[in-house]
């Protein structure tokens, strides 16, 4: 049986509700993250070599950080409950279901 399907009945029979999804969002933040983090840091540039901050360059930093929050907190409220997942993996591989029911009566006290 997979390893993540042992993570996520694992889990929930700890009563854990989330655990970490497995797929490439978590990269594709980290990457939209420095992204948005280049940005900041050439405005800050900008602000440190002319000694003034513009209004516009003010605004740009604002936009940033509140795309940066936005794009955190958006990844973040996304995680699946490890019930969905399961019913997800399982609705995928039926196959597992019965090596999950054998491998969790072990736990069957």
């Amino acid at each position: 049986m997979c390893e993540y399907l042992k993570a996520l009945a694992i889990a929930d029979l700890n009563g854990l509700s989330y655990v970490r999804h497995q797929d490439d969002s978590l990269q594709r933040m980290i990457l939209e993250t420095r992204a948005i983090g280049v940005n900041i840091n050439q405005v800050v540039r900008f602000v440190n070599t002319y000694r003034e901050l513009r209004l516009q360059d003010f605004q740009a930093l604002q936009r940033l950080l509140a795309e940066l929050e936005s794009k955190v907190t958006k990844y973040i409220e996304r995680r699946p409950l490890i019930t969905d997942q399961l019913d997800s993996y399982l609705n995928d591989n039926p196959t597992h279901v019965k090596s999950l029911i054998e491998w969790l009566s072990k736990y069957d006290n």
